[in-house]
C-alpha cells in the first residue's frame, strides 16, 4: 500500500558529488518504526556517476562503540541463544555500513541477525539483535566483530559462564 510520496529538487552543489539521504517513517506519536540512510550519486548532467562513488573512500573516520546488554534469552531445545548487541556512534561523523558478525561462524555454530548492517548518524545509537545456534557443545565463548566503512573493526568476547 502506497501512503506518500517525498519529493526533493536535488540541490546544485550535490551535482557531481555522493551524498546521503536519511529518512525515518514514525508513528502518530513520534515513536520510531524504520530508518534508512542511502549514499546518493548525483551525476553533473544527471546521468554520468564516473568519480562519484569514490567519495566513500575519502569519508571522515568515525568510531562505533558495542556492548552486549544484560538480558539474554536462555538457549531453547534446538540450542539457540539470544542476544543483544548495543551500537553506538559518539562522534560527530557518520558511522557507515557498520557490521556486526560472530568470528566463529561455521556449519554448525550459525548466527541469524536482525539488522547486522546499519549506519549511524552522530550520536545515534540501535539494538542490534543475534540469535546464535549451536548444534554441538554448548556455548562458552564467543568473539564478534563490530566493523564499518570507516572506521576500525572492535572485537568483542561475549562468556557464557558469567
Amino acid at each position: 500500500m502506497k501512503i506518500g510520496r517525498i519529493e526533493y529538487a536535488i540541490p546544485e552543489q550535490i551535482l557531481g558529488r555522493m551524498s546521503f539521504v536519511f529518512a525515518e517513517l514514525q508513528q502518530a506519536d513520534g515513536s520510531e518504526i524504520s530508518d534508512v540512510l542511502y549514499p546518493i550519486a548525483v551525476g553533473e548532467d544527471l546521468h554520468d556517476f564516473n568519480g562519484i562513488f569514490p567519495e566513500l573512500d575519502g569519508m571522515s573516520p568515525a568510531t562505533v562503540k558495542a556492548e552486549f546488554l544484560k538480558s539474554r534469552r536462555k538457549p531453547d531445545s534446538t540450542g539457540t541463544e539470544g542476544l543483544t548487541l548495543q551500537v553506538s556512534n559518539p562522534t560527530d561523523k557518520l558511522a557507515f555500513f557498520v557490521r556486526v558478525r560472530l568470528r566463529e561462524e561455521s556449519r554448525t555454530l550459525r548466527t541469524a541477525y536482525r539488522d547486522n548492517y546499519i549506519s549511524l548518524l552522530s550520536g545515534q545509537s540501535k539494538p542490534v539483535v543475534v540469535r546464535v545456534e549451536s548444534k554441538e557443545t554448548p556455548l562458552a565463548r564467543l568473539h564478534f566483530e563490530v566493523a564499518c566503512w570507516n572506521c576500525q573493526p572492535q572485537k568483542l568476547e561475549l562468556d557464557f559462564a558469567k
